[in-house]
């Protein structure tokens, strides 16, 4: 059996990228209003969290590796989740296509009442 190896980054579709674009436009307000009529405290909190987001959402990445031994899902950067499914353990596994906002609400290893999803 060969390996498949996926890697999912959230900067990569064109509604994150847009997302970033619009945070980074909201930070360069905050900035320029803070230049012009004086640094506020709040405002230099609001930045640093700005700046919290958009780094995390450009290295926030799930990887996915399928072999012989079974499914490993790692989603970084903190390794919020590193897991490992032997086949042993599994009692079936499918590939199929569905929404994962709508069955799951969201990307990631996911479950609800139908079962669990890694995407």
């Amino acid at each position: 059996m060969s390996t498949f190896t996926e890697s999912q980054r959230m900067f990569d579709s064109t509604f994150n990228k847009i997302i970033i674009l619009l945070v980074i436009i909201l930070f360069g307000k905050i900035l320029y209003t803070n230049i012009t009529d004086g640094f506020q405290i709040s405002s230099i909190f609001t930045l640093g969290i700005l700046s919290l987001c958009i780094v995390l959402f450009i290295v926030f990445q799930v990887k996915t590796n399928i072999s012989q031994e079974g499914i490993r899902v790692q989603i970084t950067p903190f390794n919020l989740i590193n897991k490992k499914i032997n086949w042993s353990e599994a009692n079936k596994v499918e590939v199929v296509e569905y929404s994962a906002i709508k069955e799951y609400g969201g990307w990631g290893y996911r479950r609800n009442k139908t079962g669990t999803a890694i995407n």
